[in-house]
């Protein structure tokens, strides 16, 4: 299967993250979703506390700080918010009533 148009379709969405804090640089992934401001990614990447964290998108020259605004260690995951108005893409998932197990999963990130 050519996953090629799907990478280009989710693209704009995909950010680069960077975290500095006291242990050093991080560093990770996430994507929009939700809404043109929200990033999701893992909780790993953003754990440390008292961290400052920056994102980036391919089409963008400068970083961008954003913030934790929720976390589930459980599930590693986590919400960054950032401020961004340019950022509209949102990545398109799935409708969640038609996933089912034994289905192909795409990850993108950098």
């Amino acid at each position: 299967m050519d996953y090629s148009k799907v990478v280009e379709r989710i693209k704009p969405s995909v950010a680069f993250i960077q975290v500095e804090g006291k242990d050093g640089v991080g560093k990770g992934t996430g994507f929009v979703f939700l809404n043109p401001t929200t990033l999701v990614t893992y909780n790993h990447v953003v754990s440390e506390q008292n961290s400052r964290i920056n994102i980036k998108f391919p089409d963008m020259n400068d970083w961008v700080t954003a913030e934790v605004v929720l976390r589930d260690e459980e599930n590693d995951l986590a919400l960054l918010k950032f401020d961004d108005a340019k950022r509209q893409p949102l990545t398109a998932l799935e409708d969640l009533d038609n996933i089912q197990e034994g289905m192909p999963v795409l990850f993108s990130g950098y």
